[in-house]
Order: C-alpha cells, then sequence, then structure tokens
C-alpha cells in the first residue's frame, strides 16, 4: 500500500483524504498537503486520475514550470499530470475530468495542438451538462490520455454520454436499467485490448481524424465542430428566426432576463424592486428593444437558461450584449414565438445543445453565431398550437391561484 498511492493536495483536506484511506483500510502513506503546481514530478507514475481544480488561478513561477508555457491553471493541471506520467511504459496513462472550456478555449489552443499532435490524447468521454449538480451546471469531460511511447492512433475518439445513471436535477436520483457510463466502461476495455488502433461500432461513439483537429484553426475538441448533423424531425433556429437590433431611442422601459421567471422577460423594477438603479444604467437610450414576441437571451447565462420572451404589447429594452431575434417575415403563420420560446426552455435535447454549444473558461458564452446553429423539434402549426395553448392556460390557472392567495382575507 505504501508504494501504490500517491496524492497531493494543497489544503487542509489532505487530512480528511488521509483519514478517509486509513479508516478504508491504510495507502494513505504518501498523501501529501502541498502545492503540487510548484512540486512538478517528472516520469514517475504508471495510472493518474484527477478531477482538476477548475479555473484555478496560477502564478508566472508556476506556469513557467511546464510546457508549452500557458497561464491558465486548467492547462497547468494537465501539464503537471502528463509530465508526471512514466514515459518508458507503454501502459502509463491517465483521466482527468475538465470543464468544456479546455476543449476550446482559445488561451489553450496551443496545449490542445500538444496533446493530439503527440497522440497521448486517445479520446474523451463528453459527459451531460447537469453530472455535478447541485455543485455546478458546468458542461465537463474525461480526457483519457495514453502512454507517450505507445503507438499514435489515427483518430482521436468521443463518446456522447446522454445517461449517467442519474437523473439530471438537483436530487441525482438513481435510474434503472444500463447506462452510456456502462457501455463506455466494456467499449473501453475493447479498446485497451487493442490499444485504440481498431474502430468500434457504437451509436454515441464518434471518431476524429487528428489532422482534421489540427487544421481547425482553434485545434478545437468540441465534439459539435465536427458532428453537427440536423436531427431528423428537427430544424434549426437559424432557418426560422433573423436577429435584429434596433437603438432604444423612445427610451422604453428596461426589462431583465432571467429562468426565475417563467416567459423569462420581466420588468427591471418588477424584479430588483428598489435595488434596480443599482444593476442598470439610467439611460438606456444604448439598449436593445424586444417587442411583442421577440425573443432574446443572456448570453453568459444561457446554458442555465437565461432565455426570455416579450409577451407584452408594449415594448421593452434590454442591455446591448443580449441579442434579440424574431421570426423571419414568411413564417410568421407557421412558427409561433412563443413555442420556440418553451423548445429553449424546456426540451432536455435543447437544453443539452445550448450546453454544448456554450465555451468559456469561468462562465460559459453562448455566441450568436452558434445559438442559431440550436435544433429544435419542427412541429407543425397547428401542434405548435397545442402545446402554446396547453403552456398558456396552465400558466393563467396559476397566476390566478397566486392573486387569490395574495388577496387571500381571514373573515
Amino acid at each position: 500500500m505504501k508504494k501504490t498511492i500517491w496524492g497531493g493536495e494543497v489544503s487542509e483536506t489532505a487530512k480528511i483524504a488521509k483519514m478517509n484511506m486509513i479508516l478504508s483500510g491504510d495507502g494513505h502513506s504518501n498523501i501529501i498537503q502541498h502545492d503540487s503546481f510548484s512540486n512538478p514530478v517528472e516520469g514517475k507514475y504508471n495510472v493518474v486520475i484527477s478531477n482538476i481544480p477548475f479555473n484555478m488561478d496560477v502564478s508566472e513561477e508556476q506556469a513557467q514550470l511546464y510546457f508549452p508555457i500557458i497561464k491558465k491553471g486548467n492547462a497547468v493541471s494537465i501539464l503537471h499530470i502528463l509530465k508526471a506520467l512514466k514515459r518508458e511504459s507503454v501502459k502509463s496513462r491517465a483521466a482527468i475530468i475538465v470543464p468544456d472550456a479546455v476543449l476550446n478555449d482559445s488561451s489553450m489552443s496551443t496545449l490542445r495542438e500538444l496533446i493530439v499532435k503527440n497522440g497521448q490524447l486517445r479520446g474523451i468521454v463528453s459527459l451531460p451538462s447537469k453530472v455535478f449538480m447541485p455543485y455546478t451546471e458546468a458542461k465537463t469531460s474525461i480526457l483519457i490520455f495514453g502512454s507517450e511511447c505507445a503507438a499514435k492512433t489515427e483518430d482521436v475518439f468521443i463518446f456522447k454520454v446522454k445517461n449517467d445513471g442519474y437523473t439530471l436535477t438537483t436530487r441525482r436520483r438513481p435510474l434503472p436499467g444500463i447506462n452510456d457510463l456502462d457501455e463506455f466502461i466494456a467499449l473501453h476495455e475493447e479498446m485497451l485490448k487493442n490499444d485504440y488502433s481498431i474502430r468500434l461500432d457504437h451509436d454515441n461513439l464518434f471518431y476524429i481524424p487528428r489532422d482534421k483537429i489540427l487544421r481547425n484553426p482553434n485545434k478545437s475538441l468540441l465534439l459539435s465542430q465536427y458532428f453537427d448533423a440536423l436531427k431528423e424531425g428537427y430544424i434549426r433556429l437559424e432557418s426560422i428566426l433573423e436577429p435584429i437590433k434596433e437603438k432604444n431611442v423612445e427610451q422604453y422601459p428596461t426589462a431583465s432576463i432571467t429562468k426565475s421567471e417563467f416567459w423569462g422577460m420581466p420588468l427591471g423594477k418588477d424584479l430588483w424592486g428598489i435595488n434596480f438603479i443599482s444593476v442598470t444604467s439610467e439611460d438606456n437610450s444604448n439598449y436593445n428593444v424586444v417587442r411583442k414576441h421577440n425573443i432574446s437571451f443572456n448570453p453568459a447565462r444561457a446554458n442555465i437558461g437565461s432565455f426570455g420572451i416579450c409577451l407584452s404589447d408594449n415594448p421593452v429594452a434590454v442591455t446591448s450584449a443580449y441579442p434579440v431575434f424574431k421570426v423571419k417575415e414568411d413564417l410568421r403563420g407557421k412558427y409561433i414565438p412563443e413555442y420556440i420560446y418553451l423548445q429553449l426552455r424546456h426540451n432536455p435535447e435543447v437544453l443539452e445543445d445550448i450546453a454544448e454549444r456554450a465555451y468559456g473558461t469561468i462562465r460559459q458564452s453562448l455566441s450568436q453565431k452558434e445559438f442559431i446553429k440550436i435544433q429544435i423539434e419542427d412541429k407543425s402549426y397547428e401542434d405548435q398550437k397545442k402545446v402554446v395553448n396547453y403552456i398558456k392556460d396552465k400558466f393563467f390557472k396559476m397566476k390566478k391561484l397566486e392573486d387569490e392567495l395574495v388577496n387571500f382575507r381571514i373573515e
């Protein structure tokens, strides 16, 4: 046990780890409380597993200890692990849980180029966006690394996990039956037998040629950058919506966009009350106008549901950072704005599509370019109307009950 398990932890959690290991049968001898970034290890370990500290700050001195020099905690974490693997062993390997920013953030394109070109990155297990609920809704993936001296494969595999065996809710309740992670473990056993050299067949498994990744300007490792076919029965927003940009010269009142409101676009003063002046500008003439049935969203919080639709006859304004869209003129009478909004807020397939398109280092941001690529269920106008009418009926009943409770008096 003294020669098997090693670990470094900067905080006093190291002591808790030691205690847990003693209670579980020992193996704690080589758990050290120190700053791992400042204490690189070279060529020592056969296997490294880690849930890296997401988006941790690093100093210039720490970054200088690794190559390539990237002053990003996510990059230094990965480089620290790869440096620690035994170089002479063809069986040395690592599995690292990372935020999806690692797969696409431009500041880490040099790192991605390195791990794809040298062949160490074998594959990626793409996890659903809420696997770490209730702690974070951030989209994460597992990077699978092999030995630097093993034969390089032509492709990098990506396995897309849709069902990890638990509900994607705050309580994360177990689901019955075999899940995608169980299936991946079985597939991975097969991959290891042939050192990843043979392509396997599975609906959730994709292969991307290394040279294709290296030709990508950003060396992106996001699945959607290479496999983004239109799903059967779905349509892209770019086919339905068009962007509009109208300055608020009439000084319409400012609205907020929040997932806490069902339709997502309450007036700022109604949402924030007396604190509203502290979260907005007094002069909102540079804001974007949102007219009835226009849809807008907060790019920095789209991945957690910050979309809104204006249902008022009176226009409102939102900050210029929020894009505004309307149904294309020639498609009015074919697509109902409320239906599009409900798809963006309540269709699990669409929510996952949004999560995978929202990139960023600390906060995931959905660009206008990626927003219009989102796919929603393409239903007939009559079917859309049924969905919208059903929801509106429930919504009005709920509001009526709320009003009755607020105005209730004991006689």
